[in-house]
């Protein structure tokens, strides 16, 4: 499948000063993330808070802008633009912001707010782009009555609707949703998880749908990232890593989601990782993940695991599959119902 969105190497750093006469500090983000969007896919990024997963999507949109690396829209390298170039490009990646309500403006009404990048990038004014936002709102289940709306008269699912159309406004190849449904119901999010489906079947759009939730980017996605301190350490399709997970933080992450049977939930056992993430201003060497890793081997803290081909598709950046057992086993979790408990599965002796 040919590849829409390229991203080769992609590294964001910020600067700390904690005091006055103290050295400046960089915390870095993201570190040297590397994958593929095809069109018409939709690729889950998850990792815990504070892995680098919004920082790598504002990136691509270049809100932020990357210490080196670079994105490639078909034969467009949006890193290398500037000024009216970027602006222009920038029509064809959209983003949808975790707080509808932060993101709309509430001084304007519906119309003005979802018109904006219409008026931005097509140079649409009165009827023209009103009639335009009329068709955007019936397409993601709104009524155009809701033109001249205020954003805080909607519900919260409402408002993340808008914040849809507002996104797919200008045709865009990409739409990055950044913990999109987080702060809604279940209910809610089921029905914004559909309307999303629907739009990629209708449309063929491509969506990078970064969340901490993987039950519902089990739901969505046909890939899935998974990141840990600013790195990628898992890739690969949803039917692989779901059932066998290749990475020791991808298997603690799948048992710790919910099964839907009680009796099943009760009868798992959890993989609970000791300690919290390292400081990511001081990252450990080798393998980041190594102080917390029930599988640690020596190599693990001195040699940064590179990428490794698995079984099923994907790759993962684990030392366990060069120099140590490979992680093995049956199913770690299955979020369907079942017969009989579901455990996470283990390795016949140490590694990481």
């Amino acid at each position: 499948m040919t590849a829409l969105l390229e991203v080769e190497d992609l590294s964001v750093s910020f600067a700390l000063r904690r005091g006055f006469f103290q050295r400046e500090r960089r915390l870095r983000a993201v570190d040297g993330v590397s994958f593929e969007l095809a069109a018409g896919e939709i690729l889950g990024l998850v990792g815990e808070s504070g892995s680098g997963k919004s920082t790598t999507g504002r990136a691509l949109l270049r809100l932020v802008e990357p210490d080196r690396g670079t994105v490639r829209l078909r034969e467009t390298e949006l890193t290398a633009l500037s000024g009216q170039e970027l602006r222009r490009h920038r029509r064809r990646i959209q983003m949808v912001f975790q707080d509808p309500y932060s993101s709309l403006d509430p001084s304007m009404v519906i119309a003005e707010s979802v018109g904006e990048p219409l008026e931005v990038h097509e140079g649409l004014r009165g009827k023209e782009r009103d009639d335009r936002v009329r068709d955007l709102l019936v397409r993601v289940g709104l009524s155009a009555r809701h033109l001249e709306r205020y954003p805080y008269e909607f519900s919260g699912g409402q408002r993340q609707r808008l914040a849809i159309a507002r996104a797919l406004a200008v045709d865009p190849d990409v739409v990055i949703c950044d913990e999109a449904v987080s702060a809604l119901d279940v209910s809610t999010q089921n029905q914004i998880i559909n309307l999303l489906e629907e739009l990629r079947a209708e449309l063929g759009t491509s969506y990078l749908f970064i969340s901490h939730d993987l039950a519902v980017v089990r739901q969505l996605a046909q890939r899935v990232a998974v990141m840990y301190l600013g790195r990628l350490v898992e890739d690969g399709p949803a039917q692989r890593i779901y059932p066998h997970p290749a990475h020791p933080y991808t298997e603690a992450l799948l048992s710790a989601v919910p099964v839907p049977n009680p009796k099943v939930q009760r009868q798992r056992e959890r993989i609970v990782l000791p300690g919290d993430p390292p400081d990511p201003t001081n990252p450990p060497d080798g393998c980041a993940f190594h102080p917390r890793c029930p599988y640690a081997m020596d190599i693990c803290r001195v040699e940064v695991p590179q990428p490794t081909p698995v079984d099923g598709g994907g790759t993962v950046r684990c030392h366990l599959h060069t120099s140590g057992p490979t992680l093995a086993g049956g199913s770690v979790i299955d979020l369907r119902p079942a017969a009989g408990p579901v455990r996470p599965r283990t390795s016949e002796s140490g590694g990481s």
